[in-house]
Order: structure tokens, then sequence, then C-alpha cells
């Protein structure tokens, strides 16, 4: 079963048709967990995946990574967006 499509028809025909830059202010315009999906749920379509770069880019990159898991990572792989957890996950000193 694949997961529902987080926004509209409408922008989402707007997103795909958009070049990257418009692509990436689109996807700043929704809620974290909404651009996450977005981005996962293009990515498992091989044709939508240059589609699905340009948005993990501009997503929070830890947000990807709960919502996606093994596939999130990769995801941020392919956009060249990989956080770095360690320093993320360190105590504060």
């Amino acid at each position: 079963m694949h997961p529902q499509c987080p926004i509209s028809a409408l922008l989402l025909s707007r997103i795909v048709a958009a070049n990257k830059r418009g692509r990436q202010a689109m996807a700043l315009s929704l809620p974290e967990g909404s651009c996450a999906e977005l981005a996962l749920f293009l990515y498992d379509d091989p044709e939508m995946h240059h589609v699905a770069r340009d948005i993990a880019a501009v997503c929070d990159p830890i947000m990807v990574i709960r919502k996606g898991g093994a596939k999130g990572i990769a995801l941020l792989a392919a956009a060249d967006e990989l956080p770095a957890i360690r320093a993320r996950c360190r105590p504060a000193a």
C-alpha cells in the first residue's frame, strides 16, 4: 500500500511543474511534517526522484529521517543534505 499524498492534487501539480527554486519555495510554505511526507511520497516514484530531492533539501532533515527511516536517510543522501546526527545527539556541555 502506498502512502497518500500529504498535499492537494493542485499544489502537487504546481510543485512538479515548477523549477527547483519554485519547488523549494512552495515546500517551505508547508508544515515541517507535510514537507517531509511530500518528499518521501515523491521519492517512492523513480520518475519523481529529482523533485523529491529538491524538496528534501529544504525539509528538516531530522523530520525526514523520523518519518522515513532508512528511506529518509537515502533521500537526504541523494539530496546531499545528510545532517550531522552525532552533533545533534550530543548533550550540551
